[in-house]
């Protein structure tokens, strides 16, 4: 399957946006651009993939199911984009951290409170991640500089 390379993360703020609010113009007053240019970004990114994902009524915008799965990945990817970000930030700092990630509702509570005796160590940061990677633990191994 050929990817989508024309999305846009403005595309998938719009997407969230509208269906959340399933009104054009509060949606537009929210995310402080136009109606129009709300309406345009979401029928662009309708063309990018061909399909629909609202039923637009004088009511307001009806979300479909391809709308509400959109809306879930476009939350994992924020929540990887975050995660990158703080893993940059941690690589240019050259700090040591560990990254923690897990998909079980049951382990949070046990999960924050290793965590929290962890944290009390000094020179530890730690990024977790919840319900976004294969692998429970995974801390980051820094590479080493090829030259």
């Amino acid at each position: 399957m050929k990817r989508k390379s024309n999305i846009k993360i403005r595309h998938l703020d719009v997407v969230k946006n509208l269906y959340k609010i399933q009104n054009l113009k509060n949606t537009s007053d929210i995310m402080s651009i136009t109606p129009a240019a709300v309406s345009k970004s979401c029928i662009e990114f309708e063309k990018i993939i061909g399909k629909n994902l609202f039923l637009r009524t004088r009511n307001g915008f009806i979300p479909n199911d391809i709308a509400k799965r959109v809306v879930e990945s476009s939350i994992f990817i924020e929540k990887e984009i975050d995660r990158m970000l703080v893993d940059i930030d941690n690589i240019y700092n050259d700090q040591k951290y560990i990254n923690i990630s897990f998909q079980s509702n049951s382990i949070i509570s046990a999960m924050m409170n290793c965590v929290l005796k962890l944290k009390r160590k000094k020179g530890i940061n730690f990024s977790i991640n919840y319900g976004s990677r294969d692998h429970i633990f995974f801390p980051f191994v820094k590479m080493a500089k090829q030259t």
